[in-house]
């Protein structure tokens, strides 16, 4: 069956006369700050001057920057009114190392990023980032720590259409998750942790609002099978409220009231990474994912997802990176076109990129991406096929 995983960060706010979860629930699937953190990646032998020099200082501080231009061709990932869009990206990002002896750290960060569409003065992206990491080793094979993030956000307010909605998407998130980290041998490491996250929304008059909070334990193993290669497994549970959501039936139908609006996601993540040459790492990985809507099942489903991906650092200072993506998503109560056949998605997509490293902390790089949504429901303004191509091109500096 097929089945697919999340709406675009676009499309997401058309969905105003459905239950708030799903709409918030799509949110940020492929949104402009995941796009812009491309140019916001610290090079692996910086990471490591920097820890030496926060040994030997105390404190090590590095600075990132990144500006980017490029072109969409589906700007509000529309099935049958494509819209192409020249599109500009920006970012900025402080982080702080501090030892305060051999055994505790503490890691700070301040991000910021934005993105401008000339041809939609509606739809301008920006988000605020604040997070902390406190890490203690209790001993040789025991390390604790404690994360904490503030996000801002403002969302956009256009459907598939291009029309701009009345709601605010706005909103802060706050997470905290406290882990452990236990070193079983030389090349076997089991880390628990459990998160906590509340997102507050700003209200709009006569809207239901979208607040919720979440909470839920995980567990990740890691076995390094040599010197080149690695297996990563990692099981989470996540329980999320919503105080004022809509609550939906069965059938869909929406109740003036929320009774009783709470899921439940469970997830098993798998992913090997193999190093065959000092200049050629591939990775690949599956994911399952299940979400039990605790009221009638309306947004039930179950989700796949087959990830594949290299980098190629042959040529130094060029570095390519390449990445694959096959998802489904079959919901349990939700239908497509036919009331005899429940909504079912497959997603395909794909993203290269090239890098060129300058001197002093300056980068060059080159981004494309493609991805195609594929679904049995083809009328109304969520859950229908589209495709895009996105081109950009952009300097980073980290310092």
């Amino acid at each position: 069956m097929r089945k697919l995983r999340g709406l675009s960060w676009i499309v997401a706010s058309a969905l105003l006369a459905a239950p708030a979860a799903w709409a918030q629930e799509q949110a940020q699937d492929e949104s402009a700050a995941k796009r812009t953190r491309l140019g916001l990646q610290v090079p692996d032998e910086l990471q490591q001057l920097k820890r030496d020099r926060a040994k030997e200082r105390g404190w090590a501080l590095t600075f990132m920057s990144t500006a980017a231009a490029g072109f969409d061709s589906n700007l509000f990932n529309s099935p049958d009114a494509e819209t192409d869009s020249a599109f500009y990206d920006f970012g900025l990002k402080l982080e702080s190392l501090h030892y305060f002896d051999a055994q505790q750290s503490l890691k700070l960060s301040l991000e910021g990023t934005g993105s401008l569409y000339p041809e939609s003065s509606s739809i301008a992206e920006a988000t605020q980032k604040l997070r902390a990491k406190y890490s203690n080793r209790l001993g040789k094979r025991i390390r604790l720590s404690f994360a904490g993030t503030v996000k801002h956000a403002n969302d956009d307010e256009i459907d598939i259409n291009g029309n701009e909605f009345t709601r605010d998407f706005e909103n802060f998130t706050y997470k905290a998750k406290p882990s452990i980290r236990f070193r079983l041998s030389k090349r076997q490491a089991l880390s628990l942790a459990y998160s906590g996250a509340w997102s507050d929304y700003e209200e709009t008059s006569g809207q239901a609002s979208l607040d919720w909070w979440a909470h839920g334990p995980a567990a990740q193993y890691r076995f390094t099978l040599s010197d080149a290669a690695s297996l990563r497994v990692v099981y989470g549970f996540t329980i999320r409220n919503y105080d004022e959501n809509l609550a939906s039936l069965k059938d869909g139908t929406n109740l003036a009231t929320n009774p009783s609006e709470k899921h439940h996601y469970q997830r098993v993540d798998v992913k090997g990474t193999w190093r065959p040459v000092s200049w050629l790492e591939l990775d690949g990985g599956y994911r399952f994912k299940i979400k039990d809507d605790r009221f009638e099942g309306f947004e039930s489903y179950e989700e796949a997802k087959w990830t594949t991906g290299l980098t190629l650092s042959r040529f130094p200072p060029w570095t390519l990176h390449a990445e694959a993506a096959f998802t489904q998503r079959d919901y349990d109560n939700r239908l497509g076109d036919l009331a005899t056949e429940t909504l079912e998605y497959d997603k395909l997509e794909g993203s290269i990129t090239a890098s060129y490293k300058v001197k002093h902390g300056f980068s060059f790089y080159a981004h494309y991406s493609y991805a195609n949504r594929d679904s049995n429901r083809s009328t109304g303004s969520s859950y229908r096929d589209y495709s895009f191509h996105r081109f950009l091109t952009g300097f980073s500096f980290a310092r």
